[in-house]
């Protein structure tokens, strides 16, 4: 009799149309020695276990979450714009409910991710079993379990103990929560399999790759102590965690990639064929949208300035002190940040259509809530540097095209300078490389402090500083418009309605 196999093809048309009903039987099954057929047929496949990640700037939460709850980025409320019933001080005075938005977000597209990966792995998994196991299923197998491997790791990031699933087909109805510590445990083991079965060299930066998965082994060991700690079920031993955390960042840089000569390479409209980056989301402004960050950082008017097709909404903005530690030789001060008078796409002196003044962006924000009565109009409208890091391209409407990284070579480098501190060694030359690029001098004797400034400086609006507060203990410290905030802030709650429908994630973890 022949050995069965799930299509994975019916698999994701199913899920595609009938997802909000989990019951319903989602795969047809085909013979095992007429699929796959080679890796073109299965990788279009495969597409689905991207989906998830072109909300992550945006509407999936990730961003805001890792972003706004930090000491770089702020969104304070201008008048009535951007009060949004409070969600945006909540996150940044580290005061949000089970019921904020971004977290209420970002949990079901992780699990989404989670099951769109675990449907496809139930598909092939049972190759393992076969005397004589098809190649091209084992290649694609790893691919799926280094995709699922990457949600569950920002799941255990952001919401610490949560449950772990393994299989669609097999998926208890009511799950309960398991221990992060044995989350980043299973993690571990499945990416040392995954890395013996990848396809070799480092593939397209748009999709699981080699230099993907060492990063996020990096990562995972960078990470080790507070995912491991005592407190969520694990023993807090460090012992290894620096040294493997250097050992893969090691493995990312013998893949041969190179810090762009561009300090703006990494984040150009047409990035896609910068050295630097590994792992990116790969955004389209026609087909693939939720890349709008510059709408929400750019003045109502600085559309004039990029020549954009509709005008941008006067938000987000970087916390005074967090703009103070770039030195004025800087060359990421320039590159990635407006400040001062802006000028149109012609070179001429921007004027706000509103009050008629100079729009002039200035590095003080008065209060995390403004009011025309108090402020004024003009320090309502251009209080706070903007961001500038991604370029818009003349033309540019609501949604950008660039690629947003991921993991790029810079993160790589500082991580490794930093695991060699951690081990009491010098990191020097590799945060250096990064501080060469940005034309400033170079460290003597780096210590942590200076690797985490570093880090903020270098990683500003990608998605890191909230994980490397916590890493490095100062998450809960006392920053512009926030008091200092306990270590239960450093996850965040399992949203309301989650429980609601499944009580088991109330109780307490097992194993």
């Amino acid at each position: 009799m022949k050995k069965i196999k799930y299509s994975l093809l019916t698999a994701l048309a199913a899920f595609m149309f009938s997802c909000t009903n989990l019951d319903e039987t989602l795969f047809s099954q085909i013979p095992s020695d007429v699929f796959p057929e080679n890796d073109a047929q299965i990788a279009a496949r495969l597409l689905v276990i991207y989906d998830r990640l072109p909300g992550w700037p945006d509407w999936a939460g990730w961003f805001f979450l890792q972003e706004v709850t930090a000491d770089a980025i702020t969104v304070p409320t201008r008048a009535t714009d951007w009060d949004d019933d409070g969600k945006w001080r909540e996150l940044h005075q580290h005061n949000w409910t089970d019921q904020t938005e971004a977290l209420t977000q970002a949990w079901p597209e992780l699990f989404r991710g989670i099951m769109n990966t675990n449907m496809l792995i139930d598909g092939m998994a049972g190759e393992l079993d076969s005397p004589e196991p098809n190649p091209i299923i084992l290649r694609n197998l790893a691919i799926v379990k280094a995709m699922r491997a990457y949600y569950y790791y920002v799941a255990i990031d952001l919401y610490g103990d949560v449950p772990f699933i393994t299989s669609f087909v097999h998926a208890p109805a009511l799950p309960y929560r398991n221990y992060r510590a044995d989350i980043w445990d299973s993690l571990i083991r499945d990416l040392e399999w995954v890395v013996e079965h990848l396809p070799e060299g480092r593939g397209s930066r748009a999709a699981v790759n080699r230099g993907m998965v060492y990063s996020l082994m990096a990562k995972l060991f960078l990470n080790a102590e507070v995912f491991t700690s005592r407190d969520n079920g694990g023993t807090a031993d460090v012992h290894g965690f620096w040294a493997s955390a250097e050992y893969w960042s090691n493995r990312v840089i013998e893949l041969g990639y190179s810090l762009n000569t561009d300090i703006r390479g990494p984040f150009l409209a047409n990035n896609r064929g910068c050295p630097e980056n590994i792992f990116v989301v790969d955004f389209d402004e026609d087909l693939r949208h939720g890349f709008n960050l510059h709408m929400r950082t750019l003045h109502y008017d600085s559309d004039q300035t990029f020549g954009m097709t509709l005008g941008p909404w006067n938000g987000f903005a970087f916390q005074p002190a967090f703009f103070n530690t770039f030195e004025e030789t800087d060359l990421r001060r320039d590159a990635w940040f407006l400040y001062g008078p802006q000028y149109t796409v012609d070179g001429a002196p921007l004027f706000d259509g509103t009050t008629r003044e100079r729009v002039d962006f200035f590095n003080d924000i008065p209060a995390l809530i403004m009011s025309a009565a108090t402020h004024g109009d003009h320090v309502l409208r251009n209080a706070g540097v903007r961001a500038n890091k991604f370029e818009v391209r003349r033309g540019a409407g609501q949604n950008l095209g660039n690629q947003f990284p991921i993991f790029r070579l810079a993160d790589i480098y500082l991580m490794k300078s930093e695991a060699l501190i951690r081990q009491g060694l010098n990191g020097d030359e590799w945060v250096n490389r990064v501080r060469a690029r940005a034309g400033v001098a170079p460290f003597s004797g780096a210590d942590l402090d200076d690797i985490l400034a570093e880090r903020g400086r270098e990683l500003v609006w990608e998605g890191h500083r909230r994980q490397d507060l916590i890493r490095f203990g100062r998450f809960g410290d006392a920053w512009w418009e926030k008091p200092a905030s306990g270590p239960e802030r450093e996850i965040f709650f399992i949203p309301r309605q989650q429980v609601a429908a499944n009580p088991n994630l109330a109780l307490p973890p097992r194993r």
